[in-house]
């Protein structure tokens, strides 16, 4: 994909394959002029090509912005491929391409500089370069692959679209005329995806809607040549091992909700719609040439108005909105929304439960939490029966066995008959990794808390993780994963996983991410946990109020934001002759 740059009039253009899709400089009522033209309909014949500008490299559009009052369209320029590395060995499903975004250029489409240059650090658009391309979007690269879904939810997606593809008389007209399709193209603005994981919805809004606008010749056209790029941030890796004489690919990918997205001391808790902070689905995938297994838990603040303040000890300054029942309308709204994606919901509250020493305050959370549970519970019978909330206290059980050794053992022994209960996602594949029949559905989730959801979560994650894959593997006959290749590389894509959201939330590596990745409690874990906790003071005093200003216009919860308007221009040709 190139990108094509006129300054007056101001025109930018993406050209793919013989098409191009072309933006002209906004109106006064903000609104933008969009076309989607063959290079021919777009004056950019061979013989009318003199006066062009050189083209750019690209690799397709995130969507549009106001910044400042001036439109701005942000394009992915550079990202590395993060797997499978094994193309040809792996097809299908469980080993779709995935790209990290790393580097994104901004084009202002208003007079005026055309965008930021290297030497504008202090913009708001240089800042936004930065966060765009951070190293923590990600978006596939395979076509009719959403990342933002996991397994379950495109089991569904490919159902319904096999039905609405259902055998129908088909012509050779049809197949010459571009714009008679009986057949709806694939297209994340076609699939139900969960928005709130497809973090530049608001970008990508006005774009979804000139595609929608098309007809469904040209949607196709739209579709296929990646005009729209749909990132989800969090973390993805997927590396090769062999269990059982058998190569497997072992996939985790984690998906953050943009919805009260921002760094920790800004966003903790819920809002009134339901969303909390710090929300993450981690999927963990084991594919292997036959079958695809899956298995999702979910982290999120403690859903209930209440706020921490920084402090220079290690005592956290929390204070809970009173009174706790202002929380159970949004803490309602949040859980029957885990209900409707999920199933029930088995809550793991790994927060210090002692009223006494360094973390007591949070006891007074984490009863709160407790109480409110109970609240909504008394409310309705329904929220009971779908609801299990239990406690691990980590630093207690930490410090009553002299060390986190002990904590894998004794936390898979607590929820093996609950990991049991829910189950996994598995399906049988046909040949080149075509799905072919549902074993089994998960029913249900793991939604799993300490107070930031960072270091504790992540390695009470693993631990479920690991619980579930053991499972799997004893139902298959296969052998253990204790001291295996599986097990190693499991340990380390859930401490890569750890580092990176802690990393976006809390602006250093999860705590104990050494121990996760290793299995041993050494002197050098203590001095990364002090380190880490150096870094987070860091980015709270110097860093926070700026990324969560850049969170806010990429994710369009600012208040001034608006969602930029698009005219439909098919016809009339864009750029000057």
């Amino acid at each position: 994909m190139l990108v094509h740059v006129w300054e007056s009039p101001r025109i930018i253009l993406l050209e793919e394959e013989g098409y191009v899709l072309a933006f002209s400089a906004p109106e006064p009522n903000g609104g933008v002029h969009c076309a989607l033209q063959t290079i021919e309909e777009a004056s950019l014949s061979a013989s009318d090509r003199q006066n062009e500008p050189p083209g750019q490299e690209a690799l397709g559009c995130l969507g549009l912005l106001r910044v400042e009052g001036k439109t701005h369209l942000a394009v992915v320029t550079q990202t590395t491929y993060e797997g499978p590395q094994e193309m040809g060995e792996w097809q299908g499903v469980g080993a779709e391409s995935v790209y990290c975004v790393r580097e994104v250029q901004i084009y202002c489409l208003d007079d005026g500089p055309l965008g930021p240059e290297p030497a504008e650090k202090g913009s708001t658009c240089f800042a936004l370069k930065h966060f765009l391309g951070d190293g923590s979007f990600f978006y596939s690269g395979t076509p009719g692959f959403d990342i933002t879904m996991r397994l379950a939810e495109r089991l569904e997606v490919d159902k319904r679209r096999a039905e609405a593809c259902a055998p129908v008389s088909r012509t050779a007209e049809d197949d010459r005329d571009p714009n008679r399709w009986h057949c709806p193209p694939t297209s994340l603005a076609d699939l139900p995806s969960d928005p709130e994981l497809l973090y530049n919805i608001f970008m990508l809004t006005p774009l979804f809607r000139f595609r929608n606008s098309l007809p469904p010749g040209l949607r196709r056209v739209f579709d296929i040549r990646g005009f729209a790029v749909p990132i989800c941030q969090g973390y993805f890796s997927t590396c090769q091992v062999e269990h059982g004489g058998e190569k497997a690919l072992l996939t985790l990918i984690s998906r953050r909700r943009w919805a009260r997205a921002g760094p920790r001391f800004i966003k903790r808790g819920i809002d009134e719609q339901g969303n909390v902070a710090n929300f993450a689905e981690t999927e963990t995938i084991l594919r292997t040439s036959s079958k695809c297994w899956s298995f999702v838990e979910i982290r999120g603040s403690v859903p209930l108005f209440w706020k921490e303040r920084p402090s220079s000890t290690r005592r956290p300054d929390i204070s809970i909105h009173e009174p706790l029942a202002d929380s159970l309308r949004p803490f309602r709204f949040h859980f029957y929304s885990l209900f409707k994606d999920y199933g029930p919901v088995h809550i793991l509250d790994l927060m210090n439960t002692s009223p006494k020493g360094t973390l007591a305050p949070e006891e007074k959370l984490g009863a709160a939490y407790a109480g409110l549970d109970q609240l909504a519970s008394n409310y309705e019978p329904e929220f009971m029966e779908k609801t299990f909330y239990r406690t691990f206290d980590v630093q207690q059980v930490e410090h009553a066995h002299a060390g986190v050794d002990c904590i894998p053992a004794r936390l898979a022994e607590a929820v093996e008959k609950d990991v049991a209960k829910i189950g996994a996602t598995l399906v049988t594949l046909g040949k080149h990794g075509r799905l072919e029949e549902v074993v089994q559905r998960q029913e249900g989730v793991f939604r799993v808390n300490c107070r930031d959801c960072c270091d504790r979560t992540n390695l009470g994650q693993w631990i479920i993780s690991r619980t579930a894959i053991s499972q799997y593997l004893a139902a298959e006959g296969l052998p253990p994963l204790e001291g295996s290749q599986l097990e190693r590389s499991h340990r380390i894509l859930f401490s890569e996983n750890g580092d990176a959201l802690a990393t976006i939330y809390a602006g250093s590596p999860a705590m104990n991410s050494a121990f996760v990745r290793s299995g041993r409690a050494a002197h050098h874990v203590l001095m990364e946990n002090i380190y880490s906790g150096l870094l987070r003071r860091k980015q709270q005093r110097l860093y926070d109020p700026e990324k969560e200003r850049e969170t806010e216009i990429v994710t369009g919860v600012q208040g001034s934001q608006e969602v930029p308007l698009l005219r439909v221009d098919q016809n009339g040709a864009l750029l000057p002759m």
